[in-house]
């Protein structure tokens, strides 16, 4: 029996020059063909002279991923939609009936979309009740899967390669690791640093290339991870760095400062290139570099820095090639529900998604976490707690690769999974650190194990 057609209702509706609204139902299958559900869409027919041009839906592929999951009794984080050939991605709209058929001349064979189901993520944690060690655990069941020990002291910083295959983490004892994610086997250590490595960041070029730690001995530096050698030491800060983060093509590396100093760093040479300087009370959180679509080499650095006094985080964003030394930038967005004393103090780590356009923000004293839009400074999901859980109190913070799921380690020694994209406020997976209650003092997202 042939594939079904979209059912089509016989009741349409338009307004004086506007587009025909109907109807339609469109088919999700598994790969093997099996029908999984039948969407309800919306969609705006063409008049019949200017049909060849295709019908378009107004449901987007967020929608049916929520829906669905609703249906199936999982999370959307685990659900991606395939067409044709194409994964979708969830701002897109699910394609209409004419739009189909000219894309896939066969269109009975092609109309519906094709449900794929994502394997689980390995996280890492760390508390200050676990004597240096780090826990790699399944994203879909909190299972502990490996123990990483070697360090002396509390870890307060991870990282994981592009392809999930290493882990680096930083330790108060004043060193990095290397580490084999698959037997949990310590490949490197890294020795140089006079205090805690606060951030560590792996060159997007791959896993045995270079890294980037930060430290509160006011530097940072930059290793190969094939010997193990110090490669270059950047120094200029006049407190402890708190970030760090290399660009897509490993050229660049830039430190964020605790002074709220932000400094652009030549990685072959070690020259300060450019510096954003700061004024009053502020605390640079998180720097992060992003690649426009058009344009996969470039870079765009944005940062997020923290006002003391105040309590407004404020997100910052600049091109690969600032104008000038000092240049004071117009600020992109203030997280403005974020301006008060109490969120100042207690505000906790901050993270941005991997395109850079949402930033995760921790609060450990009232309860919650919220992802901010870093242009408008609208906020786009509270995460809260329920009454009946006190210990929620979010300290370190991590989105996923994909930026669908965010993890929250709390004061409470818990790490918490949620769903990033507009589900049920609920916990999806909650993973307890062994040693005791300490905090949680870093969490990371790798890819699927």
């Amino acid at each position: 029996m042939g594939e079904r057609e979209p059912r089509v209702s016989s009741m349409a509706t338009r307004e004086k020059g506007s587009p025909i609204t109907t109807a339609v139902t469109i088919p999700v299958r598994t790969l093997g063909g099996d029908l999984v559900a039948e969407i309800p869409l919306e969609e705006n027919i063409r008049s019949r002279s200017s049909r060849s041009a295709g019908s378009t839906t107004t449901t987007t592929v967020r929608d049916v991923r929520l829906r669905l999951a609703k249906s199936l009794g999982v999370s959307a984080c685990s659900l991606r939609l395939v067409h044709g050939t194409r994964v979708l991605s969830d701002d897109d709209r699910v394609p209409g009936d004419e739009e189909d058929s000219q894309q896939q001349p066969d269109h009975h064979h092609h109309h519906h979309l094709v449900l794929l189901r994502l394997p689980p993520l390995r996280c890492a944690t760390a508390s200050d009740a676990s004597d240096g060690t780090v826990q790699i655990w399944c994203s879909g069941t909190g299972e502990s899967l490996l123990t990483l020990s070697g360090h002396q002291r509390t870890v307060y910083s991870l990282a994981f390669s592009s392809d999930g295959s290493r882990l680096l983490s930083g330790s108060r004892d004043g060193t990095a690791k290397l580490w084999c994610v698959e037997s949990g086997e310590c490949l490197l250590t890294l020795t140089g640093h006079a205090s805690t490595v606060a951030a560590v960041a792996f060159s997007p070029k791959g896993a045995l290339h270079h890294a980037l730690t930060g430290s509160h001995d006011f530097t940072a530096k930059i290793w190969c991870l094939q010997s193990g050698s110090c490669l270059l030491t950047l120094e200029g800060h006049g407190q402890a760095v708190t970030s760090v983060a290399l660009s897509p093509d490993g050229s660049r590396g830039v430190t964020g400062c605790y002074d709220g100093t932000v400094k652009f760093w030549c990685t072959e040479t070690g020259r300060s290139l450019h510096s954003y300087e700061a004024f009053g009370h502020q605390i640079v959180m998180a720097v992060a570099f992003s690649s426009p679509a058009a344009a996969p080499a470039a870079a765009i650095l944005s940062f997020v820095r923290l006002n003391r006094i105040t309590g407004a985080a404020t997100v910052y964003r600049c091109d690969e090639h600032p104008a000038s030394d000092g240049l004071c930038l117009p600020a992109t967005a203030t997280l403005r529900e974020a301006q008060s004393s109490t969120y100042s103090i207690y505000l906790s780590q901050c993270a941005f998604s991997k395109d850079c356009r949402r930033v995760l923000l921790g609060n450990y004293s009232q309860g919650f976490a919220r992802i901010w839009c870093a242009r408008s400074g609208a906020c786009l999901v509270h995460l809260k707690a329920k009454i009946l859980e006190p210990c929620f109190e979010s300290y370190v913070v991590a989105f996923s690769p994909d930026g669908d799921q965010v993890l929250i380690g709390t004061m409470a020694g818990a790490t918490k999974l949620w769903s990033a994209i507009g589900e049920p406020n609920e916990c999806l997976v909650l993973q307890q650190q062994a040693g005791g209650n300490g905090r949680v003092t870093s969490v990371a997202f790798g890819c699927s194990g």
